[in-house]
């Protein structure tokens, strides 16, 4: 019998990626993973507070998209120290999303401060093949796609490859929101009950959910917000997770993030993404919540600007879509975690 195959596609730099990326490789098998298909998010290296969001730059994002791939790389190195470059996990060119909610000067610290890997190397020597090369590595087969960002990768496969579409078998996504939790207030301006995987590409997530027939879960905000799955500092968190070469290359970097993007919003630090490789296991379903809706509205077109990130849903037990509408038992997904970050 064959072992499924998992694509991961998800978005950087945030650490909770880079989480879903190592939970993803122990849960299901190296071997069994195609890679991580890679979305950058547009940004302006020579933003100051005061430039506009859609103010970006093409080549700074590339640039910074290159970088990360090169980061995912070293990250996974730093849990597999042992293996050969060979059997370290391919990373393929998602594309950059069109649209993002963060200040791009926000951003600043990931990119140049982590020092997690040498910058000039990742520029110089970018770690991340084509998507064609993707699509040839997937073949005929079916796969189950993990996704912690927007949709703008899986998008770009499908538009690419129609034919992949009939190969998909689920889709589990940090996707979505019931309008119950907030996102970050940046400054002074509140951002409403948006999503912001959703927010930052709409457009893709509307071509996926209507290009596959098979299931695609939602987990949505109200679940990977839950304070019972919060921390609140990266100390609490090496608390729960094993003390690794690996976990502490992820506490490093959890440490600059909290700092710099939690704690200035007294907030507790979460690992959302990890939720789309928890939702594809055997516990998924014993982990979430999860209820069958279909999709009424969800807005895309520049007329409705101010609502993309929004998703409105209404019950459908005749529905592909199942919604994650609570997270139900918080012990289960701390084991996890703790289990499947080593």
């Amino acid at each position: 019998m064959n072992m499924p195959k998992y694509l991961i596609a998800m978005d950087s730099p945030d650490p909770d990626n880079l989480a879903l990326a190592e939970m993803a490789m122990n849960l299901y098998g190296k071997e069994n993973i195609y890679g991580v298909l890679l979305t950058g998010r547009p940004i302006n290296f020579d933003a100051t507070k005061e430039t506009s969001i859609g103010d970006w730059n093409y080549d700074h994002s590339r640039l910074a998209l290159k970088a990360s791939a090169s980061r995912i790389k070293n990250f996974l190195r730093a849990y597999d120290a042992d293996a050969d470059d060979d059997a370290h996990v391919d990373v393929f060119d998602g594309c950059v999303a069109p649209r993002t909610l963060v200040p791009h000067w926000v951003h600043f610290l990931d990119y140049y401060k982590f020092m997690d890997y040498d910058p000039l190397r990742a520029v110089a020597v970018p770690e991340m093949d084509g998507i064609e090369k993707l699509a040839k590595k997937i073949g005929g087969e079916d796969f189950s796609v993990l996704v912690g960002g927007p949709m703008t990768g899986l998008a770009t496969l499908l538009e690419r490859f129609p034919p992949l579409a009939n190969q998909v078998t689920s889709v589990h996504a940090m996707y979505g929101t019931l309008g119950e939790v907030k996102l970050m207030a940046l400054g002074d301006k509140l951002r409403g009950a948006k999503q912001f995987n959703v927010a930052c590409d709409p457009r893709a997530g509307k071509f996926v959910t209507e290009a596959l027939d098979c299931p695609i879960y939602f987990i949505t905000s109200e679940c990977t917000r839950d304070d019972a799955i919060g921390f609140e500092t990266p100390s609490k968190l090496s608390e729960l997770l094993e003390d690794t070469e690996g976990n502490r290359h992820l506490l490093g970097l959890y440490n600059i993030w909290f700092a710099n993007a939690v704690e200035p919003r007294k907030e507790n630090l979460y690992i959302h993404d990890a939720c789309a490789a928890i939702s594809a296991s055997e516990q998924g379903e014993d982990v979430y919540d999860f209820s069958q809706m279909k999709i009424t509205e969800f807005p895309t077109m520049p007329k409705d600007e101010e609502n993309w990130g929004t998703i409105e849903f209404k019950p459908d037990d005749d529905s592909n879509i199942h919604v994650a509408t609570r997270l139900k038992n918080p012990k289960l997904y701390l084991d996890m975690l703790k289990k499947y970050l080593k």
